[in-house]
């Protein structure tokens, strides 16, 4: 539907609020699908449902740089205490707009709300809870965001990178993402991420230690995908249906099945095949 203060917005059937993190997944769906298209023809379609989207993200802006949570379905007002989440979401998509769909303008608000999400969602809420559920709840889309900010080449300071860096770690070694009973695929996206930023930052002792991670991680996790080689003994003993291959389980010993688990988990396969073992195979040659 339309904005009332311009752009487009998402709404389901019977809902009263729309979520500021769904329009930014979507958002994320259709940079990738544009990038991925580049110089197809019939993509003016998507560019401009993107950019109505784009506009109703920033519409959701508030002044500490940080995004209602919800939006009123009835004209697209923004409300809501801003969420972790959907923040990190919202953040990724407009840092990925800005360096790979031209959307230079908006840059200085990147900045401005990078920091504003760093202060709050890291800084603060670890001065409160040293294993802050908020900051559980920011990690891993604010480190993708913070490796394209690494990535500018006007970040000459290295910050991000330095704060990806530390977020990983925080994961690793105060979160103990290789502890935890449930599927932690976002853990190794992030992990990923910041793996990449030691790799650019040439830290060895940091990717050493990324690297341990993603391999034990991403095996544990593997053994709950239905139909693998490897599935385990859980998966072996009740013999899915073959319709349900291919899905990934939120615990090793639960049979439900769920679609932004399965997201997560391959979208971490896809970064570890790109990233770490990519280089781990060219070390070896």
């Amino acid at each position: 539907q339309i904005n009332k203060n311009g752009g487009r917005f998402i709404v389901y059937p019977g809902d009263r609020y729309g979520k500021t993190g769904t329009m930014a997944l979507v958002s994320l769906a259709l940079i990738d699908f544009l990038r991925a298209e580049k110089g197809s023809e019939g993509l003016d379609r998507w560019e401009s449902l993107l950019q109505d989207y784009l506009v109703s993200l920033l519409n959701y802006r508030t002044e500490t740089g940080l995004f209602d949570s919800y939006y009123d379905v009835n004209d697209g007002t923004g409300r809501g205490t801003p969420s972790p989440y959907f923040d990190g979401e919202t953040l990724l998509a407009l840092c990925k707009s800005w360096r790979y769909l031209g959307r230079s303008d908006l840059e200085d608000l990147i900045w401005e709300s990078a920091e504003s999400m760093q202060q709050i969602y890291v800084t603060e809420a670890l001065k409160k809870d040293p294993d802050s559920s908020v900051t559980k709840g920011f990690f891993h889309w604010g480190c993708l965001s913070y490796l394209e900010l690494f990535l500018d080449e006007k970040e000459l300071s290295g910050v991000y990178g330095e704060r990806c860096l530390d977020l990983a770690v925080w994961m690793i070694d105060v979160h103990k993402t290789l502890e935890r009973t449930r599927n932690t695929a976002y853990a190794q996206e992030g992990i990923l991420a910041a793996w990449q930023c030691a790799d650019l930052m040439g830290d060895r002792s940091a990717k050493r230690k990324f690297e341990g991670v993603v391999q034990e991680g991403l095996y544990k996790l593997t053994t709950w995908q239905v139909g693998v080689s490897i599935q385990n003994h859980y998966l072996r003993r009740i013999n899915p249906d073959p319709w349900s291959s291919g899905g990934v389980m939120n615990k090793k010993d639960d049979p439900l099945l769920r679609i932004d688990v399965t997201q997560h988990q391959m979208h971490a396969v896809l970064l570890a095949r790109q990233a770490l073992f990519e280089s781990m195979e060219d070390v070896e040659k």
